[in-house]
């Protein structure tokens, strides 16, 4: 498993950027290996959100990223400016639950590095809206 974490400043309107994510989720959600997706908004700084995104893989979310239905649509870089991350667990926990670190949750460095810099320059595609799971 691996998240896609992006902070986005707005350099446009918050309604636009919401728009656009959803759109970019709608399409995201309908990939396989995405898990969930949120999209959330800094109550410090309302002009910073951050899309947060989980994947089965890293390789399934390259692969959602490269789509070209994907490369031609809308990107919330139109009004925002992103840093996107792609990360591993390093903990998982909850309540009721054991904090871990899963041996299996680690993502190989090949794959981490075909979804990194190259693939994340590219703002998010319509696809993160209301979470789903898969």
């Amino acid at each position: 498993m691996v998240f896609f974490v992006n902070k986005l400043t707005l350099t446009g309107s918050a309604q636009e950027l919401e728009r656009i994510y959803a759109a970019v989720a709608d399409f995201m959600s309908e990939q396989d290996g995405l898990i969930s997706y949120v999209l959330v908004r800094s109550t410090t700084r309302p002009d910073v959100y951050l899309n947060i995104a989980e994947w089965r893989d890293a390789e399934a979310f390259h692969r959602a990223r490269t789509q070209e239905s994907f490369q031609q649509g809308e990107r919330v870089n139109a009004v925002a400016d992103g840093d996107r991350h792609v990360c591993e667990v390093v903990l998982l926990g909850g309540p009721g639950t054991p904090r871990t670190a899963p041996a299996d949750l680690a993502v190989p460095a090949d794959l981490a590095a075909r979804a990194g810099p190259a693939d994340l320059a590219a703002p998010v595609a319509a696809s993160d809206g209301p979470a789903t799971r898969r």
